[in-house]
């Protein structure tokens, strides 16, 4: 909780009857309603998170290499390099992929 060295600064504002009614079911869960408001106030927000947000960059950098490794396939691919089983076999793992991403966006 708080020292009793930080100072305490009292406010006082205005709510609608909704708003209200709102906040009296949020303070359910604590103590009082000081103890919900600085919990609201202080608590971490959605995609300011910072272990959110580095995880988010950590998948954006391992799909653009996955992006990378896709354009070398296909270069190599459409340039003969694989033989017509090779090409099979990769067409068959690609339509496994998209049904994977499509079974996980449905999620």
């Amino acid at each position: 909780m708080y020292s009793r060295t930080k100072k305490i600064v009292w406010k006082s504002f205005r709510l609608d009857t909704d708003t209200y009614a709102v906040l009296e079911e949020k303070t359910k869960r604590f103590k009082s309603r000081s103890e919900c408001i600085r919990y609201l106030i202080t608590a971490d927000i959605p995609g300011r998170n910072k272990d959110i947000l580095k995880e988010l960059n950590n998948l954006r950098w391992e799909i653009n290499k996955i992006g990378v490794n896709i354009n070398q396939i296909v270069k190599h691919y459409n340039s003969s390099f694989y033989s017509q089983t090779d090409k099979k076999v990769m067409m068959n793992n690609l339509r496994e992929i998209n049904k994977l991403q499509d079974d996980l966006i449905k999620k």
